[in-house]
């Protein structure tokens, strides 16, 4: 089957399945100019900040127990199904409420002290109360959301997921009209939590439930943490920046790199789509004799995607900065081609991983994730010692992703040899690179048709060059035929 044919079926697949996480992340984005609308951005880099630490302390609370189950329970060969994941997953979430709940209780009785080491004051003590109470909730949720994944159950997966975000948005806009600021988020998000959580549970009562059945605890442990340790790394590497922006910069700083944040992250309603598509995609043709120069069009075509949507972002963020929140966050600009390449990178780090996946070494994931953490850290030490700018975070995030990335293709290819183009991918990259800095310096002095002519410009050269890197000669005349069907002369 021609390379042309694979990539309309990978798309569907993506647009299929991005439906749902594009929903549910467009929905989570509304509450950006509720908040920097309303607040200071101060108080936006707060409850930016205290978000992404809730949500790595809910990935810690799961402990990668709701990969395990499926492993676990599907061992002798068997298709995942309420009754044979009922046995381990039930166990397992006494597990997550627990861990959940014991976090839970570490947070708040600890509150003054992350206040002032998370958000250099102890002036946001009770808001961190708040806070830390929605961790047993948002674990249990996501600990939901999964089972009814690994059952299937997507009208219900698509359900709790909205009506979760739903139920935060109008709680947080209600917050906001009556003036109870940061408290007030936070209680919205606790109760859109638990919201969430019981739905979940409702939803997948056949295989959270009690029964007599038990699975071994060793054995759900051992499968289940290094997948803890990998999602949790994973969190820390794009998040990381955070505290590194409060203790060495001001929470007002917090807050414009936040909503620089939450504008490169619209690439992923482009991008998650595919990513859920792409493995099951890669093992059905894990056997097909033109695998590697498909799989390698594919990795290029992501590449230069990636690169694409980070200079389209940055070019289009001071006015989505305007609509989305006030004049003070316009320079969230700065920030934004950076963080974009760093969220593209993750979906990079998808393609090239697969090799490993293939052959089950999830250890190689680990590795991967644990080194690009640590190049983050350190390249922000180094930044912090030598007063840089705030803008150094932003590339010390790309530099760790980048870094993960390329630790992973050299693992991988270990684990399952496959000739990538990387010399082209670089050089897709170097581009993006050189492009989104060059934005970021000048964007706010552009006039707006001169943005306008600058993202066309980036998409016909995008498209320039997957035309003629991407495909071969036969296979370009073939789609020219296809798309002027001109007669025979």
């Amino acid at each position: 089957m021609r390379i042309h044919v694979q990539l309309g079926f990978l798309l569907r697949d993506s647009v299929v399945y991005g439906l749902a996480g594009a929903l549910n992340r467009m929905v989570k984005l509304v509450l950006v100019p509720i908040v920097a609308k309303t607040q200071t951005t101060e108080v936006y880099g707060v409850f930016d900040s205290l978000n992404v630490y809730v949500y790595v302390a809910a990935i810690l609370a799961i402990l990668g127990l709701n990969s395990a189950v499926v492993i676990v329970a599907t061992a002798d060969g068997s298709v995942p199904s309420a009754e044979s994941l009922r046995p381990a997953a039930s166990r397992c979430f006494r597990i997550v409420l627990g861990v959940g709940i014991g976090l839970a209780l570490l947070i708040c009785l600890g509150a003054s002290f992350w206040s002032s080491w998370l958000l250099g004051s102890a002036r946001f003590t009770s808001v961190v109360r708040w806070a830390g109470a929605s961790v047993p909730f948002s674990a249990v949720l996501l600990y939901s959301l999964g089972m009814l994944q690994w059952t299937y159950r997507k009208f219900w997966y698509v359900t709790v997921a909205l009506l979760t975000a739903s139920t935060t948005i109008a709680l947080t806009y209600a917050a906001a009209r009556l003036g109870h600021g940061l408290t007030g988020f936070f209680v919205a998000h606790l109760v859109g939590q638990a919201v969430g959580a019981f739905l979940g549970l409702y939803a997948a009562r056949q295989v959270i439930r009690p029964t007599r059945v038990s699975t071994d605890l060793r054995r759900l442990l051992t499968v289940g943490l290094p997948f803890g340790v990998i999602g949790v790394a994973a969190t820390l590497v794009p998040s990381i920046d955070r505290l590194f922006l409060v203790r060495f910069h001001s929470l007002t700083e917090a807050g414009i790199y936040g909503l620089g944040q939450k504008i490169a992250s619209l690439s992923v309603l482009m991008l998650a789509g595919f990513q859920a598509a792409w493995a099951p995609f890669a093992f059905a043709r894990r056997s097909d004799p033109q695998k590697e120069r498909l799989f390698g069009t594919i990795l290029l075509v992501v590449a230069s995607a990636v690169a694409l949507l980070a200079v389209l972002l940055a070019i289009a963020a001071p006015t989505i900065a305007r609509i989305a929140a006030t004049d003070e966050f316009v320079a969230s600009t700065t920030y934004v081609g950076p963080l974009a390449l760093s969220v593209g990178l993750t979906v990079i780090f998808a393609v090239v991983s697969i090799g490993s996946v293939m052959e089950g070494r999830s250890l190689h994931n680990l590795t991967a994730y644990v080194l690009g953490l640590a190049i983050t850290l350190a390249a922000n030490l180094v930044l912090a010692a030598v007063s840089a700018p705030a803008i150094g975070i932003a590339w010390a995030n790309c530099l760790g992703q980048l870094s993960a990335v390329a630790v992973m293709a050299v693992l991988a290819h270990k684990a399952h040899p496959i000739a990538y183009p990387y010399a082209k991918v670089g050089i897709v990259l170097i581009g993006g690179v050189a492009a989104v800095a060059m934005i970021g310096t000048h964007v706010l002095q552009m006039s707006p048709l001169g943005r306008v002519l600058a993202a066309l410009g980036a998409v016909v050269v995008a498209i320039a060059w997957c035309w003629l890197s991407a495909l071969s000669a036969g296979e370009r005349a073939l789609i020219l035929r296809r798309l002027c069907p001109w007669p025979a002369k």
